[in-house]
């Protein structure tokens, strides 16, 4: 039998297997398991699975699906279709950066699908037809690896219906993420191994997966290429471009998305999160490798209907199916060679650093690695082994299958053992359950779940050994090997009740009508919901799931005041301007109860809308709520920061008299009149009429890309009542202009543009040589 260093030798085609590939014994009945018909089968079960999400009577809403995603790409779809770049987001957290954000995906080829179709259906048939193209590169990718069209489609099916892919469904991000994660392991191993020829395919393939904003993702592919390199390097030696290929890449891929990272890195070091990016919550509970087996261990059921990990809520389910882990356990025990060790130790390191801090890993990292935080939640580390374990099961699957008639009895001796050996694991699993069953645990709902996974386990590997029976009509082997894919994708998609609900889709595309709801006619005044509904939304357990998502809605709450275009004091930004997250805190406490009335910064920020006494998405008018724009208010120096974020929320701030600045200058209030106020989605205009030198205050967040004209002469932005902006004006009338000028994204932007044309050519130079060789 060859052996996988050989497998993985010069492979000519994308399309071909590796060279002196021993093919199976049982090969040709099954070689109807072509990459379409294994994609038609993973398409099937979704639309099983997920009709009306692909027909558009419904939606996913699940978590940030509904209340983050959904709305922040509705804000980019709609700016992209009036013609407008999308830089800067007026609508939330008094203003912020929007394409910078990175997860917004706004620079994302992709996003075309979003743009020619309507939402929510566009987002949702995105998200699952993601999911398929990431199961034809693992099919891809598995059989380069085992030259075994079998080994290739489960390895297809355990990477798109792995329950941490699936729980990903309500990040849109994270499934491009993940999608392109096996065919950029996949091209990487074509470029180092073929002389560079597929280099640019592998940049271009890198920057999908970089511009959609998951940096986790990112680093952990590229750690697993990496591994992957020095596996190969024996056989990659003799290329040329070897030992750059990486660098290579990597340095395309930088160029590439240049255009995204400039930006984001430009917020980054504005925000709220500078120098301080990592994040400790919600690593995997210490008993949480019992959940590649057991779905529901110590799991709870919320009021809502969901089932949720004890410890961690971030990621709904991490499961592998059964199937896997004992194809995986087969590898281990019948092929191991350095490949098989580098699957089984990623596996291995990415699981014990998932456990934070109590597996000691995780805090190593943080201290002495730099950029060791990257990944902020620890348990996204297991995201990792949707991609080893698929991987491993498809080398258990091959060695199986491609076993001399000689070693009949051993192969099957062996595979019985692991199968009696996960049989075991989980039943003692289910016993220790019961052992440490709290008030919280679902015993009898565990016990049935199991019971559904050892049922579909066994039907599984029963049908996937009567596939590779030779005394079968082909027919039949080729039902039964069908059926095995179907089995695993039922176990896999039924693991975990309500993990991927849906909701009619009118709730997140119709318009809602309702009295009392904010309602603003150009005048950027703002909406702003009390800290006590703000808890109580956070914490909502209402039911149904429509009613929850529709009273969130009508409460403006998280991102989903940018799906009626209503400014709002807070917001869901994921990186916030660093002084006006300060600011955002002191309203927002922890403890409701002690947040301060605050009413001069209320009327400074212009809220007229405030969430009524004693409700959660009910609204109250309130009067004093000022423009935008103010102007002659007497100016003071600013005092240090917990100095002045008290005085801001004290009854002594009157924001139409002073205002604090953050330059040694002092001025009298002045009498100042703003007229013919014009705004936009990053810029804004107004005229001034002083009676003397004074200051024109803007009640929108600063950051330093914001740029001012006086008068056609440059102004500078100054800082204003902390986390605001002001621009000096001089005696008697002015035009004033304010424009957020975005310089690292133009700069990336030249950058991008110049590495694509690079690629382009190189690929078509590629391409023509190519043609002239077999001319």
């Amino acid at each position: 039998m060859a052996t996988l260093a050989t497998l993985c030798r010069n492979f000519e085609k994308m399309n071909t297997v590796e060279k002196n590939t021993t093919p199976s014994p049982v090969e040709k009945p099954e070689a109807w398991l072509s990459p379409g018909r294994v994609l038609l089968l993973v398409a099937a079960l979704f639309v099983a699975a997920f009709p009306g999400v692909i027909f558009g009577t419904s939606s996913f809403f699940r978590l940030d699906y509904g209340v983050i995603g959904f709305p922040a790409l509705n804000h980019f779809v709609e700016s992209v279709r009036s013609t407008k770049i999308p830089l800067w987001n007026p609508y939330s957290n008094c203003g912020a950066p929007f394409l910078a954000q990175w997860g917004t995906m706004c620079l994302y080829p992709g996003n075309v699908l979003l743009l020619l179709f309507p939402l929510p259906w566009a987002l949702g048939v995105f998200s699952l037809a993601h999911l398929v193209l990431g199961a034809a590169g693992m099919g891809r990718l598995a059989r380069h690896w085992t030259g075994d069209a079998v080994a290739a489609a489960f390895a297809a099916f355990a990477f798109v219906f792995n329950g941490a892919v699936l729980s990903s469904l309500i990040w849109p991000n994270y499934c491009v993420a993940l999608a392109w994660m096996p065919w950029l392991v996949l091209v990487m191993q074509r470029t180092w191994r073929d002389g560079g020829r597929w280099l640019p395919v592998a940049a271009l393939i890198g920057a999908m997966q970089m511009l959609v904003g998951v940096p986790e993702l990112v680093l952990l592919t590229w750690v697993f290429i990496g591994g992957l390199w020095l596996v190969d390097r024996k056989q990659a030696k003799s290329q040329p471009l070897w030992l750059i290929s990486i660098p290579a890449v990597v340095l395309l891929v930088t160029g590439l998305s240049a255009a995204q990272l400039l930006p984001f890195f430009d917020l980054l070091d504005q925000s709220q999160r500078a120098g301080a990016f990592h994040d400790p919550r919600w690593p995997m509970p210490i008993w949480g490798w019992a959940n590649f087996f057991v779905p529901l261990f110590h799991y709870f059921e919320s009021t809502q209907g969901f089932n949720i990990q004890q410890g961690q809520i971030f990621l709904s389910s991490y499961y592998p199916g059964l199937a896997v882990i004992a194809f995986a356990f087969l590898a281990i025990w019948r092929k191991r060679d350095a490949r098989t060790w580098l699957l089984l130790g990623l596996t291995l390191f990415v699981m014990i650093l998932a456990l934070g801090s109590q597996g000691i890993l995780y805090a190593l990292l943080v201290k002495f690695v730099p950029g060791g935080g990257v990944v902020r939640y620890p348990i996204k580390f297991v995201l990792l082994t949707s991609l080893t374990l698929p991987l491993l099961a498809a080398i258990g699957i091959a060695a199986f299958r491609s076993d001399a008639a000689e070693k009949e009895p051993r192969r099957y001796r062996d595979l019985t053992a692991v199968i009696v050996a996960v049989i075991i694991e989980v039943l003692l699993l289910v016993a220790l359950a019961h052992g440490l069953a709290n008030s919280f645990d679902m015993l009898p709902q565990l016990r049935l779940n199991t019971a559904g996974r050892l049922i579909l386990f066994g039907l599984c590997m029963l049908a996937f050994l009567k596939g590779g029976n030779a005394e079968i009509a082909p027919r039949l082997r080729r039902i039964y090997l069908t059926l095995a894919l179907i089995f695993l994708g039922a176990d896999l998609l039924t693991h975990l009740p309500n993990q991927n609900p849906a909701v009619p889709a009118s709730v997140l595309s119709s318009e809602i009508d309702l009295p009392g709801r904010p309602r603003f006619t150009g005048t950027m005044q703002r909406a702003m919901i009390s800290p006590a509904a703000e808890q109580a939304l956070l914490r909502s357990s209402v039911t149904p799931w429509n009613a929850d998502l529709t009273g969130k809605r009508l409460a403006l709450w998280s991102n989903l005041n940018l799906l009626e275009n209503v400014p709002k004091v807070n917001g869901s930004m994921t990186l916030r301007q660093g002084y006006q997250d300060e600011l955002q805190k002191r309203l927002y406490p922890d403890d409701p109860a002690t947040a301060p009335a605050a009413e001069g910064l209320k009327d400074f920020l212009g809220v007229r809308w405030f969430t009524r006494e004693g409700e959660i998405i009910a609204w109250a008018e309130r009067a004093g709520a000022l423009p935008l724009v103010t102007a002659g208010q007497a100016t003071r120096p600013a005092p240090d920061t917990d100095a002045l974020l008290d005085e801001l929320v004290s009854t002594n701030f009157i924001p139409d008299e002073h205002v604090w600045l953050n330059a040694d200058t002092a001025k009298p209030r002045v009498t100042a009149t703003v007229t013919n106020l014009i705004f936009g989605s990053g810029k804004l205009q107004f005229e001034v009429e002083a009676e003397a030198p004074s200051v024109a205050v803007i009640a929108q967040s600063y950051n330093r890309n914001w740029q001012a004209r006086v008068n056609g002469g440059h102004r500078s932005v100054l800082r204003a009542n902390h986390a605001f902006q002001a621009v000096e004006i001089p005696a008697g009338k002015s035009y004033v202009r304010l424009d957020y000028v975005d310089r690292a994204f133009w700069n990336g932007f030249a950058i991008s543009a110049l590495s694509a044309l690079l690629c382009l050519s190189w690929i078509t130079a590629e391409i023509l040589r190519s043609r002239r060789n077999r001319a």
